[in-house]
């Protein structure tokens, strides 16, 4: 296993069926693997978590065929599927799985003896990262008479309010744009109102290197309590531990450049921050650091959160006492308050990162921050 993955398999949960347990296994994210009378169904398989002791596939259901390859990862589908085994996906995802099993929302069909259908999966809510209606498939499984069914990204549309005795739901929560907080959730489930559901794809941000093992998943807590007196039981699952290096990038240190000698103005060494918004809610600020030049370890105690995301330029990220990680231009890392961090350019050329620090979150549209300097912030 690569310093890249993210070992998150734990003991499967079981759960009564015709034939024997079905055996459900969180592995990170949406990434879900299933059991039930020999046979393995995996759902978006992802190689950022810890593949090695997952099972080949009878069956693998992509739900869509995102940028981000957390929900189509072609590696993880070779790396899973057995010789021949059907690979379920939207029709927006027949580039990357040529051969892929295609089924458009609401359609259905038996495959490796499963019954699996399609369920429309979309965004109501505008704004963007937006799933338009079509693009995306939720699926319906059935397992030892018993229904299991993978939300994908969407919002509670009519399609999913119109299903029926549904016994095992997975279903997303947290999503970009405040869409399916926790409240919508609920309203959703007791629609739904299947005995057992497994909420998921809930906090992106803790993909990201510098992020804190889980402890207390957000919204859990919320989403129970609206659920008092409901029969229905939330459960969890290790679906973010503790984050390492971006997949393919080991924390290896890599070849230092020799630090240059400090400026006027300059905190650190090479370092030159330039303030692009100061606002009470939100800050945002472009960091220039010159080859070799560190930022030291500090804190940010005065916000909620920040985000921190490599421009250009070749950077490691220190967070705590962990080992540096590999930081690519482009990929967003999220640091509660007080969380100690650093970074190096250890390129040969100057780099540049941004930083976009929130005081008040329920005033701040970081997704619109993002884009206005060509950064979507995809779920």
């Amino acid at each position: 296993m690569t310093a890249a993955a993210v070992t998150s398999l734990r003991a499967a949960d079981r759960v009564p069926a015709n034939g024997g347990d079905i055996l459900i296994t969180p592995l990170i994210h949406s990434s879900v693997q299933l059991e039930h009378a020999g046979k393995v169904i995996q759902v978006d398989p992802w190689t950022r978590g810890d593949l090695t002791r997952a099972k080949p596939a009878d069956l693998i259901l992509v739900t869509d065929a995102d940028d981000g390859a957390h929900h189509l990862d072609p590696a993880a589908i070779q790396k899973l599927r057995k010789p021949g085994a059907p690979v379920v996906i939207p029709a927006s995802g027949t580039a990357k799985v040529p051969d892929g099993v295609v089924l458009a929302n609401g359609q259905s069909r038996s495959l490796a003896g499963i019954m699996v259908e399609s369920i429309a999966a979309y965004d109501i809510k505008p704004g963007d990262p937006y799933h338009p209606k079509g693009e995306a498939n939720g699926y319906l499984i059935t397992l030892g008479g018993k229904r299991i069914y993978f939300a994908g990204v969407t919002e509670c549309v009519p399609e999913i309010k119109a299903l029926k005795n549904i016994d095992v739901a997975f279903v997303p929560m947290n999503l970009p744009q405040e869409r399916m907080g926790p409240a919508a959730v609920a309203d959703c489930l007791k629609i739904l109102k299947p005995p057992l559901v497994y909420p998921y794809h809930y906090d992106n941000a803790r993909l990201r290197p510098g992020a804190p093992p889980e402890t207390s998943p957000l919204g859990f807590d919320d989403l129970k309590k609206a659920l008092t007196g409901s029969g229905i039981e939330i459960r969890g699952g290790s679906w973010y531990p503790a984050s390492q290096a971006p997949s393919g990038q080991p924390a290896a240190a890599a070849p230092q450049a020799a630090a240059p000698a400090a400026q006027a103005g300059e905190a650190d060494p090479g370092v030159r921050p330039t303030r692009l918004i100061d606002r009470a809610e939100v800050r945002v600020s472009r960091v220039e650091l010159q080859a070799g030049a560190t930022r030291r370890v500090h804190t940010h105690d005065d916000v909620e959160f920040h985000l921190w995301v490599p421009l250009s330029g070749t950077f490691q990220l220190s967070v705590g006492s962990e080992a540096p990680a590999a930081a690519a231009p482009g990929q967003a890392f999220f640091f509660k308050r007080g969380t100690p961090h650093g970074f190096r350019n250890v390129g040969t050329s100057a780099g540049a990162v941004l930083e976009i620090f929130v005081k008040d979150s329920a005033k701040v549209d970081v997704a619109q921050i993002l884009g206005g300097f060509g950064l979507p912030l995809r779920d």
